[in-house]
């Protein structure tokens, strides 16, 4: 009898999974995102023309709207599987510890483990059915609720249900009451799920200014660009023609000897100043939306998605700025 308790209690099969697991799935998709942005990217590279005289590319002149569709393409799909991602943890931490707690209520009656787990594997938990499913497998096999639970936990693999399950091990190594190591543990839960949603409900009002700071910062490089620009251009287009007739006589066109803010007769590119403003856009994009994710949520993965948002703004907003004004922003040759 001994020796199969023994044998038992080292039991440590594994639940079997397919291919197409969270995590499989997340790989794919980052691989997928990497080159379907690689590709993007070079296909800017390769649509930037080679100036007379040079053999480098004009990056300013290449189609600008490969830019930002390669972000989107890089970050995008694994954006939206990452926020499906902490959305089901965060349901699953949610409902762990009335998990917890049922289970101390069903052992504290006098129930067994495996007739609990069974009892709990036809009750609703929500996103924690799957995992209850796979508890009450592995229990019916005969593997020690110890290891069931240690599974359970690489699976879900959150810091809150790592946290709770050492706990439960440690106290059932000591020689506990299991029953009130399972209280304090969902007390213990439930405790770390509403410091988190405090957390977020007093962040969110940082998240909008964020926002606002990258509104405030797009208005003021579109009003630049719209208004600012052209007549930047068009008055050294004037000068310069000033500059072309004055030059038989001799005279001097002005102090820094002619053009616009002392910039001489060297041409202003509209199409280079457009991919200066439209860059640092996007670096704040990536800047921003990072700290939105970080400060939201503490995760960088978060903050994909806010990086997305904030990179299909700057881009329909220079799209328009192209239309009004005509930047070359769809490529020059």
């Amino acid at each position: 009898m001994g020796n199969t308790k023994r044998q038992k209690t080292g039991i440590k099969l594994q639940v079997k999974e397919g291919f197409f697991t969270e995590k499989n799935i997340g790989y794919i998709l980052i691989a997928f995102s990497a080159l379907a942005g690689l590709i993007t990217f070079v296909m800017y590279l390769s649509s930037a023309p080679t100036s007379a005289g040079s053999s480098v590319p004009s990056i300013s002149r290449a189609n600008q709207n490969l830019l930002p569709l390669a972000m989107i393409l890089a970050l995008g799909p694994y954006s939206a599987f990452a926020w499906h991602k902490n959305r089901r943890i965060n349901l699953v931490e949610k409902r762990f510890a009335e998990f917890l707690q049922d289970l101390a209520e069903y052992w504290k009656s006098g129930l067994s483990m495996t007739i609990a787990i069974k009892t709990l594997a036809k009750g609703d938990y929500g996103a924690m059915d799957d995992e209850i499913q796979k508890m009450n497998a592995q229990i019916s096999w005969g593997i020690a609720f110890n290891e069931v639970l240690r599974q359970m936990s690489q699976r879900i693999s959150t810091s809150l249900v790592i946290r709770s399950v050492s706990l439960i091990e440690e106290a059932n190594r000591a020689g506990g009451r299991i029953a009130d190591v399972l209280y304090s543990a969902a007390k213990d839960a439930n405790e770390i799920k509403w410091l988190q949603m405090e957390r977020e409900r007093g962040v969110k009002m940082y998240i909008v200014v964020i926002y606002i700071a990258f509104g405030v910062y797009l208005a003021v490089i579109g009003i630049i660009v719209a208004l600012f620009l052209p007549a930047i251009v068009g008055t050294q287009q004037q000068e310069m023609a000033g500059t072309d007739d004055e030059e038989g006589g001799g005279e001097d066109t002005g102090a820094g000897g002619g053009g616009v803010a002392g910039l001489g007769n060297k041409k202003i590119s509209k199409e280079k100043l457009s991919f200066i403003f439209f860059s640092s856009v996007l670096v704040q994009c990536l800047g921003n939306g990072l700290m939105a994710g970080m400060m939201g949520e503490g995760k960088l993965s978060a903050g994909l998605r806010h990086v997305v948002v904030m990179v299909l703004l700057g881009w329909g907003v220079f799209v328009l700025l192209d239309r009004k004004v005509g930047l070359g922003f769809s490529g020059s040759n």
